[in-house]
């Protein structure tokens, strides 16, 4: 991927530079190439560098914030996530759904909101 990626940022002379030239050059310069990739990453938007990885076939992705992957639409159509309702002392929200299921019947969405503090130790300990 490495001169796709010299393509898609303008960097080609980078192949001959002693400290990036190759694998072993890369990881034994590492700061120096992270250093260098973070001042010209910041000279364009995402669009713009994603823009530019697409039409050089390079592999990438976005780091994305928490906000991003609770708003992502794949994440959401896979049922990584379930809208709890709101319940006392607890207001609506959208948590991690667990990614086991015991059977085709198991539901995805929780029964009720959180729990108070104690709202069923009497339940419990009755049973006891």
């Amino acid at each position: 991927m490495w001169p796709k990626l010299l393509a898609a940022i303008d960097r080609k002379p980078w192949g001959d530079d002693e400290r990036y030239g190759t694998t072993r050059d890369r990881r034994y310069n590492c700061e120096a190439l992270i250093a260098d990739l973070d001042v010209l990453f910041a000279t364009k938007t995402r669009e713009e560098w994603t823009a530019r990885f697409d039409e050089h076939d390079v592999w990438w992705a976005p780091i994305n914030t928490a906000e991003d992957v609770i708003a992502d639409p794949q994440a959401i159509a896979a049922g990584a996530f379930v809208d709890v309702p709101a319940s006392e002392g607890s207001a609506a929200h959208r948590a991690v759904a667990t990614p086991v299921r015991f059977s085709s019947d198991t539901g995805t969405r929780p029964p009720g909101g959180v729990p108070a503090l104690g709202e069923h130790t009497d339940e419990v300990l009755g049973e006891l």
